[in-house]
């Protein structure tokens, strides 16, 4: 649901920006009509605004329901008042989104069952759950469960990923049909990036891994790419995917805001300043403040480094703050 508001938004704010460049839109001309430079771009740049967002392409509109949108965007792109309350109606429209998608969607998801099925009775592929209920649970929560097909290829003798780490792999994904729909990282460029920014069906399958070890996970539309699709994956689509698991990057630690930072070092002062040695060297400094010509001193050089080594090397016993 993100997403789609993301792609809305983006959407009408092209058409402000085509408003704010002063582009009318008023009388759009057939396709005979292009026949200018400008009028090429124009329609060029209103097709490529469809294709990219992929919004409403994949909605599956008719011609009446297509020209109401583009009627709101071309009121939107002359900066007219809209017609309608848009705060009222916006989340409407993500209804109607979704159901589209969802009707769209419902004979893919229909026809990968069986693939779904096909692939969970190989030798050694199992069924995960994406969580797990108590097992007192009615059957009827238990199987309705979101489930994917996990399939060990080659095990791996690395650490296992938890759920803050990242991971570097090589993945290629194809479809129930055997197409390939995505290998730009399998067996060259490695995909290094945080587990918990993985499609769901990778977040809770990868785990099960260790680094050097390899693969398959099959993952329906639901834990993949949904009823919009993505790519060469069409809405409602369940997905073959095969990874290598290359390497597992523990999550570094968190950085301290800057009033832990303070803390800290305040904390670090006062240890300093209980500290026996650290007396002799304030005297030390305000004898070389009185007289200058001590700082250039090889012999006092040498004894304000031994203080100075004296509070570092007492630092442990003193239960220094971390």
């Amino acid at each position: 649901m993100q997403g789609t508001i993301n792609s809305m938004k983006k959407i009408l704010s092209l058409c402000a920006a085509l408003a704010g460049a002063g582009l009318s839109v008023a009388a759009v001309p057939a396709k005979s009509g292009l026949r200018t430079g400008d009028d090429k771009a124009l329609y060029a740049l209103g097709y490529q605004m469809v294709i990219r967002q992929g919004l409403l392409s994949s909605m599956g509109l008719n011609s009446r329901e297509t020209a109401v949108v583009l009627s709101g965007m071309k009121d939107a792109a002359l900066g007219e008042k809209p017609r309608v309350d848009i705060a009222k109606h916006f989340s409407e429209a993500l209804r109607i989104q979704s159901k589209k998608l969802a009707e769209r969607a419902e004979p893919r998801k229909v026809a990968d069952r069986a693939f779904i099925k096909k692939m969970a009775a190989k030798p050694g592929a199992k069924m995960i759950g994406m969580y797990k209920l108590p097992s007192s649970s009615s059957q009827e929560a238990l199987a309705a469960i979101p489930k994917f097909v996990y399939i060990p290829v080659r095990e791996g003798h690395g650490p296992k990923p938890r759920p803050q780490d990242r991971v570097g792999i090589f993945y290629k994904t194809a479809l129930s049909g055997g197409e390939t729909a995505e290998r730009r990282y399998w067996n060259g460029k490695m995909l290094t990036t945080p587990l918990s920014a993985m499609m769901p069906c990778l977040q809770a399958g990868i785990p099960e891994m260790r680094a050097g070890g390899e693969a398959d996970f099959v993952c329906p539309s639901s834990l993949a790419y949904g009823d919009r699709g993505h790519g060469k994956v069409p809405g409602g689509a369940a997905v073959d995917i095969s990874v290598k698991l290359i390497r597992v990057l523990p999550a570094a630690a968190a950085k301290p805001s800057p009033q832990e930072v303070k803390k800290r070092k305040a904390e670090e002062q006062r240890w300093l300043e209980d500290h026996p040695a650290f007396a002799r060297l304030r005297q030390m400094q305000k004898q070389i403040q009185r007289h200058p010509e001590l700082a250039s001193s090889p012999q006092y050089k040498a004894l304000l480094q031994e203080v100075r080594v004296e509070i570092q090397s007492a630092a442990p016993q003193q239960e220094r703050p971390q």
